[in-house]
């Protein structure tokens, strides 16, 4: 392949200009042998350079990396306005794409495009119009589509009983059911100056509003915009054409937000967001004027028409209230004339404007721009994949909605503006439109007004700007280099020290030292180290980390939770999904978070800081960070045989080496200290040679409260832990799944009516087939309050775990009133598991064995008296109970390097 091209937005056919009109022109282009310098678009003898070459394409970069040099499709998109003036009207113009090379231009014919002034449909005639009204005469537009035909109808009503008499109403369906249709028109029967219209097809909410703006022609004098299921108060009309003074352009009210039973959610829409609309570029970056609130003059109907292309979330009351501000006044009426519907077929509903603190916004925009500047170029795709495709969807589907519309504004009200439309340079693509945005930015910092839209632009243009600038300077790698490239983009290699320029495998680089910066005049932290925050794998383990450092705070020691791996971290995330977790809620307010995945920023310490690993790597990261401070050990906070994790070989090896560090340990569970003891492992080893603090942990479980009789189901349930992936082989799922269709050809399921269910991963969704054409239920991945929800529902839990620790689920199944199945390991017997819950049958770790112990389950299930004495689970359900005050003062002590420093 040498040349190949297409188009994402094409120029129509059929082109309404009005008074002019910009058409986006979207696509992509490469060559794999030669430079693409320049693109335009020929209209006729015109010219149009596109000002966009070279945009970011990941989609085409999937498919063409394979063939294409360095990063040539990647940077392939190409974008461009193309402005069609009315002196193009009634013309049928010849489009040509032209590609322009160092020594020839390559031009492609794309056919004709008509210009016309406005589309051609039905309007209301001014022979239907009673002339005989002294008033006004207002035209109602109301866009329908598949309205509650109760809720219309009381809209209808309410539109009926206005106290201003002289209206029509525009009823424009997109295309409803033949069954709504018909209810709807039956309604519209109620009076003559309703008109009913009905599109061919549906358009669209944005397109059907202007479709009900061109019915309407030149019989009105004002305009107004209604919903199909909102309320009107008698006097809306007539209190808006009140405040239509001479200079007034558009009149809009306050509204009351109602739910669809009555209730009222809110007397006025202003609640925590403050309604500016006096400047076009605020009225751009987060719209105060609702369609359905207003009434405006027809003569803006001549510039409104036609909407821009709808790029992103357009919504019509936006365009709207920009051209209205330019061609006269808003005057704002400050009483709700109307009730808007809250209700889930909304097309757009009420919401509040949060505000985040300056220090949040400055942190995303720092972390967004260090991650391009500063990661190990092994590292540059992921980057690319994780924020540029974020920041050009913000850049492409807002700022460029935002672009197009301001562009228009411009051409169709020229030096007829009231307003200073300079304002829109901030909406222009030129690289300096950046400094209006963050201007713009600084001065509304402490408001609601915008919901920070203007600080979510600006990210995207610093994003969008310095991304492209990385990948073109990657195109210009020399063929000579692309052969290390592809070296470089093996996994497991990455280049991380950019002094010596050395290989460095993903392991050496896994547990690559920190970078202290030591200092006295730093307080004295307690630091754990911990891979990431990722609510996708916050289970069991990282619950326990959070809640001990949290206890550890709350005993008087600065605690810092380092990220070691790479993370997504947005403070506001993190509180809000620590919500769902209780005593987490405010995890923040008792630790601190630093990142340091990039291990060339620093971590400021003092000389007497402690460490604490949570994992194998951040053991080997937490030894070398103790050991430069001149401390003799670690605290180890081991939650499993790590190595048990790997198959034999290198990371087996290391994760090994890492219990052989000097260190404190804190076992999760004492069936995972007896194996270490056992097999003489870590501070059980006689090697080492200090006093270290040994002890162990109960994870706090979830408790349920249980109802005294059985619950009446039409089936009885089976949940079976399931997860397939790599990860998780010491899960057992193809052990698992084995042992269910053995079970299932033996008919110990047959005396009832059995259903099956598998949690835990998203890949087997929606179901996995079984024996005798049973089949598993995938739920997924869910929630805490779903599954706590989710787990008394079952009768019978099957969970697996290969490793001598007990795992939390089976305990929680049992907790839940299940009778589980789960699996003897070591040192972990039946009796040893049947001791914390009569509920758990342990099984050999075998297909067979688990099979006949899930026979046993099932006889079980059935004593209901018996899985509630067994929900009784002898077990630790509170944090408190499992780091109690005796511990949590020995580990202080260990902290403090056993008093040594005090």
């Amino acid at each position: 392949m040498l040349f190949t091209y297409s188009i994402d937005i094409p120029i129509p056919n059929v082109v309404t200009v009005g008074q002019g009109a910009y058409i986006p022109f979207s696509g992509w282009c490469l060559d794999t042998e030669k430079q693409i310098r320049g693109i335009s678009v020929g209209v006729d003898n015109k010219i149009h350079l596109l000002t966009h070459i070279k945009d970011l394409r990941s989609d085409v970069f999937a498919a063409y990396k394979s063939i294409s040099p360095a990063y040539k499709s990647l940077s392939s998109g190409f974008y461009g306005m193309i402005p069609f003036a009315k002196d193009d009207i009634g013309k049928k113009l010849k489009l040509t794409l032209n590609f322009y090379y160092s020594d020839r231009v390559h031009s492609l014919d794309m056919g004709f495009v008509y210009c016309q002034s406005d589309n051609v449909v039905e309007t209301v005639s001014k022979s239907k119009i009673n002339s005989d009204l002294n008033e006004p005469l207002i035209a109602i537009c109301m866009a329908t589509y598949n309205p509650k035909i109760d809720n219309f109808k009381k809209q209808i009503d309410s539109i009926v009983n206005q106290t201003h008499k002289n209206w029509i109403l525009i009823v424009n369906d997109d295309k409803s059911s033949q069954k709504s249709f018909k209810e709807l028109c039956k309604v519209c029967e109620i009076d003559q100056r309703i008109h009913v219209y009905r599109n061919e097809s549906n358009l669209g909410f944005y397109k059907n509003f202007e479709r009900a703006l061109e019915r309407v022609g030149d019989v009105a004098e004002y305009i107004a915009l209604s919903d199909q299921d909102d309320y009107w108060y008698t006097n809306k009309l007539n209190s808006c054409l009140a405040s239509m003074e001479p200079d007034v352009s558009l009149v809009y009210s306050d509204m009351r937000i109602v739910k669809e039973n009555g209730e009222v959610i809110s007397n006025s829409y202003w609640v925590n967001r403050q309604n500016y609309y006096e400047d076009i570029s605020m009225l751009l970056l987060a719209n105060t004027v609702t369609g359905a609130a207003c009434l405006f003059r027809r003569s803006l109907v001549k510039i409104l028409l036609p909407f821009p292309y709808p790029m992103g979330e357009i919504f019509h009351d936006q365009w709207l209230s920009i051209v209205a501000r330019s061609m006269g006044r808003i005057a704002y009426i400050d009483e709700p004339l109307y009730d808007y519907i809250q209700h889930g077929s909304n097309i757009i509903g009420h919401a509040d404007f949060q505000a985040a603190s300056p220090l949040e916004r400055l942190s995303k925009l720092f972390k967004l721009t260090t991650q391009f500047l500063f990661s190990p170029r092994g590292s540059i795709k992921a980057n690319l994949k994780a924020y540029v495709e974020r920041g050009w969807a913000i850049y492409q589907y807002e700022f460029r909605r935002l672009e197009l519309m301001a562009a228009n504004l411009r051409f169709r009200v020229g030096d007829k503006a009231v307003t200073d439309l300079s304002v829109l340079d901030m909406f222009n693509d030129r690289w300096f439109s950046i400094f209006p945005l963050l201007k713009k930015h600084i001065l509304l910092i402490q408001t609601h007004t915008t919901n920070h839209a203007e600080w979510r632009l600006l990210q995207s243009r610093v994003l969008v700007t310095l991304s492209k600038r990385l990948v073109l300077s990657l195109n210009q790698l020399s063929a000579a280099k692309r052969q290390t490239s592809k070296i470089l983009a093996e996994p497991g290699f990455e280049i991380t020290d950019k002094k010596n320029r050395f290989f460095q495998t993903a392991l050496e680089a896994k547990i690559a030292p920190l970078e202290l910066d030591i200092s006295e005049s730093q307080p004295i932290r307690v630091n754990i180290l911990i891979p990431e925050i990722n609510f996708k794998y916050l289970f069991g383990g990282y619950i326990a980390k959070f809640n001990f450092a949290i206890l550890l705070a709350k005993a008087g020691l600065k605690v810092r939770l380092v990220i070691v791996d790479k993370c997504d971290f947005y403070p506001q995330e993190i509180t809000e999904g620590m919500i769902q977790y209780p005593g987490l809620e405010d995890l923040l307010s008792y630790i601190e978070i630093s990142l340091h995945y990039n291990r060339e920023v620093t971590l400021s310490v003092n000389p007497l800081d402690s460490f604490i690993a949570t994992t194998w790597w951040t053991a080997h990261i937490a030894h070398q960070a103790s050991t430069q401070l001149g401390h003799p050990e670690f605290l180890y906070f081991i939650q499993e045989f790590e190595p048990f994790t790997f198959s034999m070989g290198a990371y087996f090896a290391i994760a090994r080496q890492s219990y052989d560090f000097p260190h404190s340990a804190l076992f999760s569970t004492a069936l995972l200290m007896e194996y270490f003891q056992q097999q003489k492992i870590g501070v059980f080893a006689s090697e080492h040679k200090h006093s270290p603090l040994i002890a162990s942990f109960e994870n706090a479980i979830q408790t349920f409260e249980l109802p005294a009789l059985p619950p009446k189901k039409s089936a009885k349930k089976l949940l079976f832990y399931s997860r397939p992936e790599t990860h998780a082989a010491r899960n057992m799922f193809e052990v698992g799944l084995m042992a269910l269709n053995k079970a299932i050809v033996s008919g110990i399921f047959d005396a009832e009516d059995w259903e099956f269910y598998g949690i835990g991963t998203e890949k087997l969704r929606p179901s996995v087939p079984l024996a005798n054409g049973r089949s598993l239920q995938m739920l997924g991945k869910v929630s805490l309050d779903e599954y706590c929800e989710l787990l008394p529902e079952h009768d019978l839990g099957l969970a697996l775990m290969y490793t001598p620790h007990p795992s939390l689920l089976p305990l929680e199944m049992a907790a839940a009133g299940m009778v589980v199945v789960t699996n003897t390991c070591i040192n972990k017997t039946a009796e040893r598991l049947k001791e914390i819950s009569s509920n758990i049958l342990a099984a050999e770790p075998t297909a067979d064995g688990v099979a006949q112990t899930l026979e046993k389950a099932v006889i079980l299930s059935n004593d209901w008296n018996l899985r509630l004495t067994g929900s009784k689970v002898n077990w630790s359900s509170s944090w408190e109970q499992t780091f109690d005050r005796e511990l949590i003062s020995k580990i202080k002590k260990k902290l403090n390097h056993d008093g040594l420093y005090l």
